[in-house]
Order: C-alpha cells, then sequence, then structure tokens
C-alpha cells in the first residue's frame, strides 16, 4: 500500500498542461512504472558517474565539463534506445545548467512537490509516478530526486570552492548557468523517464 499524499496546488498544476490530466496509476501500472523507470535511472546514474569518475582521475575536473557538455545527452539517449519502453530520460532542476533541461510544466509540479517535501521534513520522497492523459493518449512518468555528491560539487559547489578555470569553463559552455551554489545533500533536481 502506498501512502504518497501530493499537495493539491501540485495535483492542479498537473492538470494544467495543454488538456493534459494526471491521475492516480492502479496498483498494476504503479509497479510496472516504477520498475522501469528505477532501471532506467540506475543505469544512467551509473554510467555517467563512471564516466566522470574515470575522466575526473584521468584527465581532470575540466575534462568532465566536456563529458557533461558533450557526451551526457548521448549517454542518455543510448539508454532510451536499448530500454523497452521507455520514451525518453531527461535530468530537470529549477537550477539547471543547460537551457535544454529547463522543466515543462509537469516537471515543475513533480519538482515542486520533492522541494516542499524536502523543506518541510528534510526528507525526499524516494519517487513520483505519474499517469498523464493527453490528446494523444495516455503516457507515464517516473521521477527519481537527486541529491548532491562530494563529487558533484566540484562543479556545482559554492562559488568559492570551485576553481577558478573551472569557474571559467562553465561560463564558456553555459553563460546563463544556474546551478551553482549547492552544498552535500542539498536537493539538486530530477530524473524523469517518459514510459509508454
Amino acid at each position: 500500500m502506498r501512502f504518497l499524499i501530493i499537495p493539491a496546488f501540485i495535483l492542479l498544476l498537473l492538470s494544467c498542461k495543454d488538456e493534459a490530466r494526471v491521475s492516480e496509476p492502479t496498483n498494476t501500472e504503479e509497479t510496472r512504472i516504477r520498475e522501469i523507470g528505477q532501471k532506467a535511472v540506475s543505469q544512467l546514474l551509473t554510467t555517467l558517474q563512471k564516466k566522470l569518475k574515470t575522466t575526473i582521475t584521468n584527465q581532470g575536473i575540466l575534462s568532465a565539463i566536456n563529458v557533461c557538455n558533450f557526451e551526457a545527452i548521448n549517454l542518455t539517449d543510448s539508454i532510451t534506445q536499448t530500454m523497452d519502453n521507455v520514451l525518453e530520460i531527461k535530468r530537470t532542476s529549477f537550477r539547471y545548467r543547460n537551457p535544454a533541461n529547463a522543466p515543462d510544466p509537469l516537471e515543475r509540479a513533480a519538482l515542486l512537490y520533492f522541494q516542499s517535501t524536502y523543506q518541510k521534513t528534510g526528507n525526499l520522497p524516494t519517487d513520483l509516478v505519474q499517469k498523464i492523459s493527453e490528446k494523444e493518449g495516455i503516457s507515464n512518468r517516473y521521477y527519481k530526486p537527486l541529491q548532491m555528491k562530494s563529487l558533484c560539487l566540484n562543479c556545482h559547489g559554492p562559488s568559492t570552492a570551485i576553481a577558478e578555470d573551472v569557474k571559467y569553463q562553465l561560463k564558456r559552455f553555459y553563460p546563463q548557468d544556474q546551478a551553482i551554489g549547492y552544498n552535500i545533500d542539498d536537493f539538486r533536481g530530477l530524473v524523469r523517464v517518459s514510459i509508454k
């Protein structure tokens, strides 16, 4: 039995996207969506973290920025292509670095849910499942929260803790960067998996 309570204002926001309606999936649907979503997120984060750690160890932090800028989208796409029923995987946040990762209205509502729960309780919900009905049919989304880890602080930490050459490189690639100033264990954003 699940005890997921979503505040009414978030359900309202979820229902406002171009006539999209968000409803509760059945227990069977939720189990299926969660299983697929967890597998996709695990594969993405494991692959990305391994690539970043290897790059930092062998080539340094500046090269890790290149991984995020040039290779992360390809890694994400390759995972999507290898998984049945996964339509898309996306990382998103209120404070995004790459404008391509800006949240859509449904993602904003999910971010609000995680952020408000974290602010009230100091804990993040494990995940969130959405069943979405639109003109095109029914789709599903699985969301997994991201928290800051020590490795991430090299590029996402407080400005005073980021090396000057790293700041310069980030400014070059992401002139409108909003993704710094985090501390360890801060809520960073979400991985969203769209599932058919």
